[in-house]
């Protein structure tokens, strides 16, 4: 991944760390608790992986999905990962 790409969508989906806040029931981790995602944040840079997209995507948008959301976006959206096969 050069300076300035996005990493190819299989790196969000094998991360297995995006979504801590994400309730259980929709395949996420189910911590309410943003300090979560703070630690996270600091080991993605303490690693060299500052990537802007997932703070975008779990400190911006999924708290959005996760309380205004109704059923059929979330369903949607909030899948859980790996999808069942």
């Amino acid at each position: 991944m050069g300076k300035g790409r996005a990493p190819p969508r299989e790196f969000y989906r094998s991360a297995g760390m995006l979504g801590l806040q994400v309730p259980e029931v929709y395949g996420g981790g189910g911590q309410a608790d943003c300090r979560f995602n703070a630690v996270l944040n600091e080991e993605l840079a303490r690693a060299g992986l500052g990537l802007g997209t997932v703070r975008v995507h779990d400190d911006v948008v999924l708290p959005y999905l996760i309380r205004y959301a109704d059923e059929p976006p979330r369903r949607r959206w909030l899948p859980a990962w790996p999808p069942a096969s």
